[in-house]
Formats: structure tokens, sequence, C-alpha cells
């Protein structure tokens, strides 16, 4: 009986070490995968008066060697926030609403006028040249991740002249 109990008790303390580390490897690259996620260079343009749409561009990059699923992105300064991608055909542009951006492992991904980017629609206040807002992020695995847009100047917007986004 004794040999019985010394296996139990064996099994148990290799199990109850199992699951403790399980967890805590599951924590630790948790909090990994977003360290490994880069945002960098977010910008938009400052908005005219009475302007309700946006786009937004700038460059993630997956240092992880996992891909990375972004569900979604928020902000404090437009009531819908969507990640749109560009097409072109026989001359028309159209744009696409896209449910989720997949970062694929070791990669960059970047948002850039005339493909992938973010749609900030029904402005809450005019973006105003030099100052900045956040983006939320947020990842499959529910973490967030929140990086700082700054807004520049419209006239370093070439194709303002000619390209506006349809008000909401």
């Amino acid at each position: 009986m004794s040999n019985f109990s010394k296996r139990t008790q064996f099994f148990l303390i290799f199990l109850i070490l199992f699951l403790f580390n399980f967890i805590l490897l599951n924590n630790l690259f948790s909090k990994e995968i977003k360290k490994q996620i880069v945002m960098h260079g977010g910008y938009t343009f400052e908005t005219y008066d009475g302007q309700k749409n946006s786009a937004v561009y700038l460059s993630i990059f997956n240092n992880s060697v996992n891909d990375v699923v972004i569900k979604s992105v928020s902000t404090n300064v437009a009531n819908i926030s969507e990640f749109h991608k560009t097409y072109y055909k026989n001359n028309i542009v159209s744009m696409k609403k896209l449910d989720f951006l997949t970062l694929k492992s070791e990669d960059v991904l970047y948002l850039q006028p005339g493909n992938t980017h973010i749609m900030l629609m029904g402005l809450k206040k005019k973006l105003v040249d030099q100052e900045s807002f956040e983006l939320i992020f947020s990842l499959e695995n529910e973490e967030t991740i929140t990086t700082t847009i700054k807004i520049l100047n419209k006239s370093l917007n070439k194709k303002n002249i000619n390209h506006h986004h349809s008000d909401f």
C-alpha cells in the first residue's frame, strides 16, 4: 500500500508542477505577444470644419514567431473605427471593410494610402494639425495595444485635392 501511495504522491506532485508551469508559461506567452507587436509612424491629416471621416495610416511590426490577429480598433475621436482595404477596378476606386487584420509572423503590415488603412467615421471633433490621439487595438487573445496617432497638416496630403472619403 505504501508503494501505491508514493506513486500517487509522485503523480500528484508532477501534475501540480505541470499545471503550474503551464499556467505560468501561458501568462508569459500572452504578455510576450503584446511586447512583440510594434506600432510605428501612425498618422492622419487634419480635417476641415464639418468633415466626418478620416483615414489613419501606420506600420505594424510582428516580431513574434506566431501569426497575430487584430480583432478591432477603437478611438475616442470617432464613433466608428474600422479596417478597410482599397480596391481598384476599371478606374473605379472602392473600399471594403475588413473584419480583422492578420499579422503574419515576423512580418510587417503597412497601413497606407491606396491600400489597407483604418477608417474613422463619425468624427467627434475636428482633427487639428500637431495634435494627437490614441488608437486601441484589440487582439484575438484579448490583449490590447494602444498607440499614438499624430495629426499632420492637410497640405502634406497631396491626394487631398482629388481624394475624399464620403461623409458618414
